[in-house]
């Protein structure tokens, strides 16, 4: 393989910015044996043929006789000590680091690029000399592209933060959402506003995981608190949690690698106009569709949330109504200026943008009306969850609850 000096060079600028607010996570056998009997309860079914791999992990860690490590460090170990490059656990390390900052789970966003990157190539799209992607531990709900200076290459970053909170957003929607059965294992998303919403005054459990969810997220919109076990319990609604996760993970990391790859960052990004930089947030948000409908175009497993953009949906109006949630805890009230930022636009102009792309892409031209149909129900879905959650937020402003002061992070405008 050719060497690639210039994606050499992102790897070393994002371990320089890893570097920033990096926090060693530490790991026992202890930890990841409760790590695994923790995704058998949220997950039941899912781990009884084979070990997983923190079972593995753990395994190994005694064998070694190591009592604490940090996963980044494990991963070192992994690959000096694990002679067969079949092992799950060799595998696992070898496709997650690229910095010493990398920990295992750094090997889940790897998948999501590679698919885009070829996803690219099948649309004659230039990736110029790829990017380097990862965690930082950055206290922000963030994803960003910074491009690496003389060099065609880029870093892509998300924060460890907006990774759990799509993960436990995944949850609550699957649980949420109510399906026409077609069959035993399969079935399509009810567009019948009154059965999703049946389905969720039924289970009071969730009403109260969904609202502790937007409490989280209100105290601490950077770095909201992880929150209680949210169990999906049924292989039906895992594999829906798994879609709608994959599906918004595609949205935001294929809007960053947009920005990569529409070259928007040469000549600097103070240099562009403020209409400029938001025809450029347009403009990655329409990439990240157009990648995203050509993925599951090309993916056996059948996701419609990948299908139909709901990922984009999903992701947008999500961190949209944690911005909310934090005005209301804060001042009582949502203040919802339909003003852009500097650097992003409103979140309502950027829905109303990817309904123009569902209404004109040669993707969607089969099922463009049930497409925005499914969006106009899910809408009303979203709608009904936070109102019957905001009231508890008035009710945590009114006790005089205060939220941690945020105000100078601003990757989506108005939190």
């Amino acid at each position: 393989m050719p060497e690639n000096n210039d994606l050499d060079a992102a790897h070393d600028y994002r371990e320089q910015l890893q570097a920033r607010n990096y926090r060693p996570v530490n790991v026992s056998p202890e930890i990841l044996i409760n790590l695994t009997n923790h995704l058998k309860t949220v997950f039941p079914g899912q781990f009884n043929e084979e070990k997983s791999p923190w079972e593995l992990l753990s395994d190994f860690l005694i064998e070694k006789d190591i009592e604490e490590i940090t996963l980044a460090e494990a991963a070192e170990l992994v690959l000096t000590e694990i002679k067969d490059k079949e092992h799950p656990l060799y595998r696992m390390a070898k496709d997650s680091k690229f910095t010493k900052y990398d920990s295992l789970f750094s090997s889940d966003l790897l998948e999501y690029i590679e698919n885009i990157k070829v996803a690219c190539k099948d649309l004659n799209i230039s990736v110029r000399d790829g990017v380097s992607i990862g965690f930082n531990n950055e206290e922000a709900l963030k994803a960003e592209q910074q491009p690496v200076w003389l060099t065609e290459s880029s870093v892509i970053n998300i924060s460890e933060s907006l990774y759990i909170i799509l993960n436990r957003v995944s949850k609550l929607l699957a649980k949420s959402i109510s399906f026409e059965r077609l069959s035993e294992d399969s079935g399509v998303i009810s567009l019948n506003i009154e059965k999703h919403k049946k389905k969720i005054l039924n289970d009071i459990e969730l009403q109260k995981e969904w609202e502790l969810f937007f409490t989280d997220c209100a105290y601490d919109t950077d770095n909201p608190l992880l929150g209680n076990v949210v169990v999906v319990s049924d292989e039906f609604s895992q594999a829906c949690y798994s879609d709608i996760m994959e599906s918004m993970t595609y949205f935001i990391l294929g809007h960053e690698f947009g920005h990569h790859a529409l070259e928007h960052s040469l000549g600097g990004t103070s240099e562009k106009s403020v209409d400029e930089s938001l025809n450029m947030e347009f403009d990655a948000d329409l990439f990240a569709c157009k990648i995203s409908a050509h993925i599951a175009k090309s993916d056996t497993k059948d996701n419609y949330f990948l299908q139909s953009n709901l990922g984009a949906f999903f992701a947008l109006n999500i961190l949209n109504l944690i911005r909310y949630s934090y005005q209301i805890v804060k001042n009582g009230k949502v203040s919802d200026s339909e003003t852009p930022s500097d650097s992003h636009p409103h979140i309502k102009d950027r829905i109303e943008k990817i309904y123009q792309f569902i209404e004109t892409s040669e993707n969607h031209s089969n099922k463009k009306f049930a497409t925005i149909a499914l969006h106009n129900t899910m809408f009303d879905l979203l709608e009904f969850i936070w109102g019957n959650t905001r009231n508890n937020l008035l009710r945590m402003h009114i006790a005089g609850c205060a939220p941690k002061d945020r105000s100078k992070k601003n990757w989506l405008p108005g939190v």
